[in-house]
C-alpha cells in the first residue's frame, strides 16, 4: 500500500512538471532597435515612406547571419570521416557534408 502512494506521488509530480513546462506563457517580442520610423504601421513621413499607410519604399536591411547550435549528449570521436566510428561523428557529417552536396 505503501509503495502504491509513493508510485501516485511520483506520478502526480511529474504530471505537475510537465504541466509547468507547457505553460503557455506569452512572450512580447521587441521590435528591432533600428526601426527606421513609425512602428504602428501608420503614415510615416520619413524620407521614402508614405502619408497613405502603405509600406515605405526603402529597402530593406540584409537580414544578419544566424546561427544554430546543435546539443546531444555524446560527441564526435573525430572530425575525420575517413576514422569515424561513433554515431555522434556521422550524425555531424550529415549535418555539414550534406549540405555541400544538396542542389
Amino acid at each position: 500500500m505503501k509503495q502504491r502512494h509513493f508510485v501516485l506521488a511520483i506520478i502526480i509530480l511529474l504530471a505537475a512538471a510537465l504541466l509547468a513546462a507547457c505553460g503557455g506563457g506569452t512572450t512580447s517580442v521587441a521590435p528591432p532597435a533600428d526601426s527606421g520610423g513609425d512602428t504602428t504601421g501608420g503614415s510615416t513621413t520619413d524620407s521614402g515612406g508614405t502619408t497613405d499607410g502603405s509600406a515605405p519604399t526603402e529597402e530593406a536591411a540584409p537580414a544578419e547571419p544566424v546561427t544554430l547550435r546543435i546539443g546531444w549528449a555524446g560527441s564526435p570521436d573525430t572530425l575525420n570521416p575517413g576514422t569515424a566510428v561513433l554515431t555522434e561523428s556521422y550524425t555531424l557529417f550529415e549535418l555539414v557534408y550534406d549540405a555541400m552536396y544538396q542542389n
